[in-house]
């Protein structure tokens, strides 16, 4: 039996094989053709017609779900050529799919009969769907339509693997330990060990993988070493990269103006538009509106922050202008000095055993859930863990999480789904799984420690997975995250991070290996840090938003337009001056290789709603049963079976307001004004 494709509670990760990827796709999607002719013959079609359509796309998302997760996990040249050629098809199906006029009226046909509000809505946003994918539009339009789909999709997996190349491909090597004055022991036993796994002459290898690359701009005395990481992260996948085989300059200016082509077709104006139609945000004026609006309220307060620095610097012996990779370190000298402890020195006290028991407790308490880990299941890599989720002694879903960076894994953190909740067309109940990814630094002989900024990843992914493994809603168009507005989809993850900004949060996911735990004053040191620079973070985020808006909003495809136009919002609001040969856009897979294209602003957006949100919590109690109760009942399980401004007014009584956000960030824009 093929892996992929075998019916199975929790994908079979470890006993996949590259060869079984062709077989299973080209498997399933014959099946699924088959299907879709039977259901267009039907006689009287009715809801379970719809169903039984859903149940084959269930078991595509599955298998590609699998060959995704170990594409990122576990890459590979032989798995790429298999990935491409399975989203190629993918891609093929469902861009055809989105223009078929048959199975189109057929849901024209059914939104007519007497359906449930969940039927009523998934069938809504199906059709929807169709419209978006020109089913109404003659066949030339059809046609290029589903060429450009293909394309944009090739050039997203080119533009990732570039990425993850150039990062990989980036090595600095030392004998000289001095050059490594400052780095952490974490930091230089994995240096250590790097080596050793590549074999290099050398005593050390540092690459830039996130974990190593923060703790170097961070931690690293050497201001030369700091400078030559700082343009090796900045310049990967660029012209100005020591190696310059994966430029994607190319990649960027092809996505581009293949994403102006496709909106235009579909009869938007620019890709921004486009992007729009299925969000919260009704227009890209109104996204730069906001964007511009917060950054008026953090620029004041943005400049006092680097003010502060700059002079902290000049009096810790810096005789130069701080420069980009000056700022990260002198940063958490402050830091130290402000609140007596860095980021790495509360790695102890951060155990990751420490934090997964804290996490679940407080799950406990505000959603009644019980975790077990369950070591049953066959593991892919050693260090896998998986968790299984109870509420009431029912058992409701999965994760499987992936915590450590190491060679051939994607960059980041993130979450995916591989099953979601489904009662089938014939009443048997699929239960949901999710992948929480991050990258930290692998365990040493102790175990693993976390930053606190791990910490707050971690509770960030897995707000994400607790949203689809949560969802009450068995349509799997609707259920979990599927089909939720991108501008609320971070709404979830955002709020979870809170739980680490606070006195009850803390004071249960702290917590040293040897007993020794943070007292009342060290954590409110440590949430006091959450107002650290916090101003300056709001406006690098708002930088990334607007440079995102602006490119697809004014039709720019060159990648001479795009450093212009990012050269012109760095003048407006970088606070440093960045170095001409950072190609920072060049890395950009938030927007050239996700799903945030003309929708980076789309985490503030949300970020205002998971404050506001949490904003009730502070009100009636961090840990209240009840408020978890109404957020789950309105919001968690809900899926996209109602609308977002719907869910949030459902549980908050009112529409939004950015006071939360500014509050919980430490930016008290009235008295700058």
């Amino acid at each position: 039996m093929n892996s992929i494709i075998e019916d199975s509670k929790l994908p079979k990760l470890a006993e996949f094989k590259v060869n079984e990827v062709k077989p299973a796709i080209d498997k399933l999607f014959s099946l699924a053709q088959s299907n879709l002719e039977n259901a267009l013959q039907t006689q009287n079609p009715n809801w379970q017609t719809l169903l039984k359509l859903e149940e084959d796309d269930e078991k595509i998302s599955q298998a590609f779900s699998t060959i995704s997760h170990m594409n990122a996990v576990c890459n590979s040249k032989e798995l790429r050529e298999s990935y491409e050629y399975a989203i190629a098809k993918l891609t093929d199906y469902y861009t055809k799919l989105g223009q078929n006029k048959d199975l189109y009226d057929l849901y024209k046909q059914i939104q007519k009969d007497n359906l449930t509000n969940e039927q009523a809505q998934a069938v809504r946003k199906a059709i929807i769907g169709f419209e978006q994918s020109g089913v109404n539009l003659d066949e030339a339009k059809r046609k290029r339509l589903q060429q450009i789909s293909q394309e944009l999709a090739q050039l997203s997996t080119k533009f990732e693997n570039n990425v993850l190349d150039a990062t990989m491909d980036w090595l600095y090597t030392t004998d000289d330990e001095k050059e490594l004055k400052g780095l952490s022991q974490h930091t230089i036993e994995s240096a250590k060990a790097k080596a050793n796994q590549k074999n290099i002459a050398e005593k050390y290898a540092l690459g830039i993988d996130i974990p190593t690359y923060l703790a170097v701009m961070q931690q690293a005395d050497n201001r030369k070493l700091r400078e030559k990481f700082y343009k090796a992260y900045c310049t990967k996948a660029s012209k100005e990269a020591d190696n310059k085989n994966f430029d994607n300059d190319e990649n960027i200016e092809k996505i581009l103006k293949l994403r102006i082509e496709k909106s235009q077709i579909l009869g938007f104006d620019n890709y921004a538009e486009n992007s729009l139609f299925t969000k919260m945000a009704e227009t890209p004026e109104q996204v730069l509106e906001l964007l511009n609006k917060l950054l008026e309220k953090s620029l004041p307060q943005a400049k006092k922050e680097l003010n502060e620095l700059r002079r902290f610097a000049e009096d810790a012996g810096l005789v130069d202008a701080l420069q980009p990779w000056d700022s990260a370190y002198y940063s958490e000298k402050l830091k130290k000095a402000k609140f007596d402890f860095t980021e790495e020195e509360l790695r102890e006290y951060f155990p990751l055993e420490k934090v997964q028991d804290g996490l679940f407790k407080i799950l406990k308490q505000i959603y009644n859930l019980d975790v077990k880990e369950n070591t049953q299941y066959t593991k892919y890599v050693p260090e896998q863990q998986t968790f299984d989720f109870f509420k009431n002694d029912q058992y409701v879903g999965s994760i499987i999480c992936d915590f450590f960076a190491r060679d051939n894994k994607r960059g980041g953190a993130w979450m995916d789904d591989s099953r979601t909740a489904f009662t089938t067309s014939s009443g048997s109940k699929q239960n949901p799984v999710a992948y929480v990814n991050c990258n930290f630094l692998p365990p040493s002989k102790d175990g693993a420690n976390l930053t606190h900024n791990d910490v707050v990843t971690l509770f960030h992914e897995f707000g994400h997975a607790l949203h689809h493994i949560l969802s009450q809603v068995t349509i799997p168009s609707i259920s979990g995250t599927n089909g939720v507005e991108w501008d609320a989809i971070e709404l979830p993850s955002q709020f979870m991070e809170n739980f680490c900004w606070c006195q009850e949060g803390l004071a249960v996911i702290s917590g040293s290996r040897d007993g020794k735990v943070l007292s009342s004053k060290q954590i409110d040191k440590l949430v006091g840090t959450r107002h650290f620079h916090s101003a300056l973070m709001m406006v690098r985020q708002l930088e990334f938003g607007i440079f995102d808006m602006n490119i697809h909003y004014k039709k720019l495809t060159s990648a001479t337009e795009v450093q212009k136009e990012l050269d012109s919002i760095r003048e407006k609001i970088n606070l440093i001056k960045t170095p001409s040969y950072n190609k920072f856009q060049n890395g950009f897979s938030h927007i050239f290789a996700g799903g945030y294209a003309a929708g980076y602003y789309s985490y503030k957006w949300a970020e205002i709603l998971s404050s506001d949100v949490f904003s009730r919590f502070e009100q009636e109690g961090i840990l209240s049963h009840k408020v978890g109760n109404e957020l789950l009942e309105n919001i968690i399980s809900k899926g996209s079976s109602r609308d977002a401004m719907d869910n949030f007014v459902a549980f908050m009584g009112r529409k939004p307001n950015e006071d939360a956000l500014l509050r919980h960030s430490g930016i008290n824009y009235k008295i700058y004004i």
